[in-house]
């Protein structure tokens, strides 16, 4: 049985496939020119410098290139080659007629090339006072046909550029909005709008005194990213969130005060006419909610955490855990004797995912393997042995979207036979969460039944929310 794996939004379903398609070999990395600059915001009339450098020359023999200057905002000052990698200079220096600076160096020995990666020249400009204020972009125009290698070669080299700002206006950066994603885990997406100059900021998050730091990902859109806090445990929808925009030591913006529950909240007092949807997608919508905040309030009964505050306080319209009858759960004698299965449950964690604990006496470590599903394998040696007398493993498989609580999966037991090259069944067995749910609902411990019916209802209104229009 094949796997899909679905990602619902509260708003909207995202599906999205990234494939990953490695390159056959190794090439060695491309030549780049690379720019920095002394000041990135500088005042009418103030000088700064801009840094020319190159990586990766190896094997490179000749360097040429200009750099425009953009004389409505900047004049040239001076240029230093003091310290350059190229060991010989040809003509180098600022061409009034064409407002460029140029540059042309060569390598000391011919047969070694350029002395490594660093600095070919450092180039002082001044701000003029009558210059607009906004953001100016500085770039190199590689002359391709004196940049060679020892070879003698034309050899390509990328060009490098830096912005610098003009003006008292200092770069700005704002987090837009924030939105709930439920899929594998309960994540909330950031968006972010940032000037150019301030292109690498990242977005701390600060939950319980605790720092988690990522890069924001190009939404596609002009100078806006996405940043998702992931990961975020169901008893901990209620915990409050600080995002903060940070460039460096610098903190650009801030969104505190923040969390899944305040989203839902925020949520259920719309409306379908501002989140342009249907009545009937506002109404599973809804539904999805209060059975989200419900399974996040059981979840904090049962982890015993913050029991003071549970998510799903003064929220209605939750849905009532129904009876089923369930008989997906198949396990079939095994081929080879105490090479079996001995348990299946789920692991609640900020994914949940199925667990199987099986016993395996007298196999290799990699003459055995798990088959959950023909999509992942799991060899004895990633199985984490519990019970060395009885050799007895565990092992906890792939995490499930939420739209996956009722697919029932194949888990087998495989062996592999070296004579044939081929791996062969020892035991098949079907399971699913909702194998789950059915085994522990009348449990005699009433906060792990409630957990598990409340998680129930969480998958059925998620697949209902997703399949109405």
């Amino acid at each position: 049985m094949k796997r899909s794996v679905k990602i619902i939004s509260l708003i909207y379903v995202i599906i999205m496939l990234i494939c990953f398609i490695p390159a056959m070999g190794v090439s060695a990395a491309s030549s780049e020119l690379t720019l920095t600059t002394s000041n990135t915001q500088v005042s009418a009339g103030e000088e700064f410098t801009v840094t020319v450098g190159i990586k990766n020359s190896s094997g490179i023999y000749s360097v040429a290139f200009a750099l425009p200057i953009n004389d409505s905002a900047f004049e040239f000052v001076s240029a230093s080659t003091t310290g350059s990698v190229c060991g010989q200079l040809g003509i180098c220096g600022y061409d009034s007629s064409t407002k460029e600076y140029k540059f042309n160096g060569v390598a000391s020995d011919i047969f070694a090339g350029l002395s490594g990666d660093g600095t070919l020249v450092k180039i002082t400009l001044k701000a003029k006072k009558n210059a607009a204020s906004g953001a100016y972009a500085i770039s190199t125009a590689v002359d391709a046909d004196n940049t060679i290698n020892v070879s003698g070669r034309t050899v390509a080299v990328s060009d490098g550029t830096v912005s610098v700002r003009v003006g008292e206006d200092k770069p700005a950066g704002s987090i837009t909005a924030a939105h709930v994603m439920l899929g594998k885990d309960i994540s909330i997406k950031y968006i972010a709008k940032i000037d150019p100059l301030l292109a690498g900021a990242k977005m701390r998050f600060v939950v319980n005194g605790k720092d988690t730091e990522i890069a924001g990902v190009s939404t596609g859109n002009a100078n806006e990213y996405e940043y998702v806090f992931k990961g975020i445990p169901p008893q901990c929808m209620g915990d409050v969130i600080r995002a903060e925009l940070v460039l460096g030591d610098e903190v650009i913006a801030v969104k505190d005060g923040y969390s899944v529950l305040q989203y839902c909240k925020n949520m259920l007092a719309s409306s379908p006419e501002k989140l342009g949807i249907t009545k009937a997608k506002f109404d599973a919508m809804k539904t999805l909610i209060a059975d989200l905040l419900e399974y996040g309030a059981k979840t904090q009964i049962y982890m015993d955490y913050k029991t003071d505050a549970l998510v799903d306080e003064g929220i209605v319209g939750a849905s009532t855990f129904e009876e089923f009858d369930d008989k997906s759960r198949e396990v079939h004698p095994p081929v080879i004797e105490e090479v079996c299965f001995r348990a299946f449950g789920v692991h609640f964690d900020y994914t949940n995912s199925l667990f199987v604990k099986f016993t395996a006496p007298g196999m290799k470590k990699d003459e055995l393997r798990i088959n959950f599903s023909d999509t992942s394998y799991y060899l004895l040696s990633k199985c984490e042995l519990i019970d060395e007398a009885s050799s007895k493993y565990y092992l906890k498989l792939d995490g499930l979207s939420v739209l996956d609580y009722d697919t029932v999966f194949d888990i087998d037991i495989e062996k592999y036979n070296a004579a044939t090259g081929k791996w062969e069944l020892i035991q098949t067995s079907r399971y699913s969460v909702n194998s789950y749910v059915y085994a522990v609902r009348t449990s005699d411990d009433s906060a792990m039944a409630n957990m598990a019916k409340t998680l129930y209802n969480y998958g059925v209104s998620a697949e209902a929310f997703a399949l109405v229009d």
